[in-house]
């Protein structure tokens, strides 16, 4: 419903009794109800005869007589009732009504659908100035957040009764909103439930959406927290976590990796950080006495020996990085990795020797060499 306005609309009627005024035509040097605002329109009215009075909003209708359908007393002499008129000629304005004006605050700005809160957090209610008479489509609600939503919530306007707050047709969830937050919502007449504007605290990006993703601070412990595991403490939305496998860098790390086949190890010095679904390794050691079996060098993340593995996706054996050692010669040294492993491995390439096999570490590093290696894996569950 909405209300028609206009200047300079007063009329007269000598109708009796409680029910449709019949109207005698506008006062001069005024304007009929329907020149003013036309048939079928609802207007707020106010009629009186100098001792009764009636305030509220009603029909006008175009015939001979004109008539106003009296909807909704707002106010009037018969403690708030239809007031029965006797014989008499009495005026009939258009005209605001308290009850139906709009709202101003002590700066004359203009609330629309604002109200002061009430009621539990998951039980609010809010209370509008003027009183609407009851729910209507379109209806804009906003407030202040009485306490920290923790479940579905409910608004409840004026008493009208107690409508369900939802945000893209879902209940709300813990964390929605905190004491003191804005909630902005316009009702649907259709579904009986005020859909929200304003996103909630704790809203997360659904697959094909586009709506951004809050993270809450206290979610995450740790680095390891985002870039290790399931990221299901930040959100499961398989688009958001591609983007951050895609762009996700954390931090160099130095953890302490497990050698195979190269004696005591001295001098060892390795890091490791993710970079997207990669496990990027910079590491440099020397050699004892290396024996005939494969040389491998476990791997490691976020300060921590063989707590990843290579991803099932890899090739059988491929190449992921290059060496460089402390003796003279003509080799050109690979950083090998196959799927499914915790460890490197290490190849070369020479006369009538392929880098993609992997070598014992008597055979490629020998005894006391210094050998530096970068090297990048794709991890499994990192993919």
């Amino acid at each position: 419903m909405t209300l028609s306005l206009a200047d300079r609309v007063f009329e007269t009627s000598t109708t009796t009794g409680n029910g449709t005024i019949s109207l005698a035509g506008a006062v001069p040097g005024f304007r009929s109800f329907v020149s003013g605002v036309g048939s079928g329109k609802i207007v707020p009215y106010i009629i009186d005869d100098g001792l009764n009075w009636e305030v509220g909003y009603g029909t006008i209708t175009s015939g001979s007589p004109d008539t106003l359908t009296r909807t909704k007393v707002l106010s009037s002499s018969n403690a708030g009732g239809l007031v029965n008129w006797g014989a008499g000629v009495r005026n009939v304005r258009l005209s605001s009504a308290a009850g139906i004006d709009t709202a101003r605050d002590e700066n004359l700005n203009i609330i629309v659908g604002h109200g002061a809160s009430g009621g539990s957090a998951n039980a609010q209610t809010v209370t509008l100035n003027p009183v609407p008479e009851n729910y209507s489509d379109g209806m804009i609600i906003s407030w202040f957040s009485q306490g920290n939503v923790t479940g579905a919530m409910t608004v409840n306007v004026n008493g009208k009764g107690a409508k369900t707050v939802k945000w893209r047709g879902a209940d709300l969830t813990s964390g929605a909103f905190s004491t003191g937050n804005l909630i902005f919502g316009i009702y649907k007449s259709s579904s009986g439930f005020v859909e929200l504007i304003t996103p909630p605290n704790n809203l997360e990006l659904a697959d094909g959406s586009l709506t951004f993703v809050k993270i809450a601070a206290a979610a995450i412990a740790s680095v390891a927290d985002i870039v290790a595991g399931t990221l299901s403490k930040i959100v499961t939305a398989s688009n958001l976590l591609t983007y951050i496998k895609t762009y996700v860098v954390t931090p160099w790390v130095a953890y302490n990796p497990t050698f195979t086949g190269m004696g005591t190890v001295t001098g060892a010095s390795f890091r490791s950080r993710r970079v997207g679904g990669n496990l990027e390794i910079r590491g440099k050691f020397t050699t004892g006495t290396a024996v005939a079996s494969e040389a491998r060098v476990s791997l490691g993340y976020n300060g921590t020996d063989s707590n990843v593995t290579s991803a099932s996706s890899i090739a059988t054996l491929e190449h992921c990085g290059n060496g460089a050692r402390s003796s003279a010669g003509a080799l050109l040294d690979a950083v090998l990795i196959e799927p499914s492993v915790g460890y490197l491995t290490f190849g070369y390439q020479a006369s009538g020797v392929s880098s993609l096999v992997k070598q014992n570490a008597s055979t490629i590093f020998g005894t006391a060499l210094t050998y530096s290696f970068s090297a990048s894996v794709p991890i499994q569950g990192w993919d």
